[in-house]
């Protein structure tokens, strides 16, 4: 009886492992951060303003919801290339499902884990 319980224990050990295991080789595969991590998209501090533009105008045009940095949206405020690109970025970075490739930006995004959001503009 004794053996048995130790081959029983071996082999669930060694079923929860593999599980484990192919789980966290997806994650790394797939480039996408822990689900239960929130993290964000935002411009590395230094970015130039024309990069920011740009990086808003690459967002935009590929679908990113920018609908709330748009005049009167709720994150139309600040009215500064750093904070419209903030949003765009984040928003795309959300479309794409926040996997780490698409906070590229040309080497000007960033991922982090603090929440950006500020009085009404509330961040995905």
């Amino acid at each position: 009886m004794n053996s048995l319980s130790s081959v029983s224990f071996l082999l669930l050990s060694t079923v929860v492992f593999h599980l484990f295991s192919s789980a966290a080789a997806g994650m790394i595969r797939g480039g996408s951060l822990a689900a239960d991590t929130k993290s964000y998209c935002l411009p590395k501090p230094g970015t130039s303003n024309d990069e920011l533009l740009r990086n808003i105008d690459i967002a935009c045009n590929q679908g990113a919801d920018c609908g709330p940095i748009d005049t009167g949206g709720t994150c139309a405020q600040p009215s500064d290339a750093r904070s419209y690109a903030s949003f765009a970025m984040n928003s795309y970075f959300r479309l794409k499902g926040s996997v780490e490739s698409a906070c590229d930006f040309e080497g000007t995004g960033l991922i982090t884990a603090n929440d950006p959001s500020h009085g009404e503009c509330k961040y995905a």
